[in-house]
């Protein structure tokens, strides 16, 4: 079966842990968040592969 390909819309604290548990299934592939602020995207984006 084909992994998830799932993405984050907003990196606070809800969707920083939503973005480490899909980096984290062996299920489910992260491949993008995004957030207002840019820099917080980049640094969750950098730090959740």
């Amino acid at each position: 079966m084909a992994k998830l390909r799932a993405g984050v819309i907003g990196v606070g604290h809800l969707g920083q842990h939503h973005a480490r548990l899909y980096a984290s299934s062996p299920d489910t592939t992260l491949v993008g968040v995004m957030d207002q602020d840019g820099a917080r995207a980049s640094a969750i984006a950098e730090k959740f592969g």
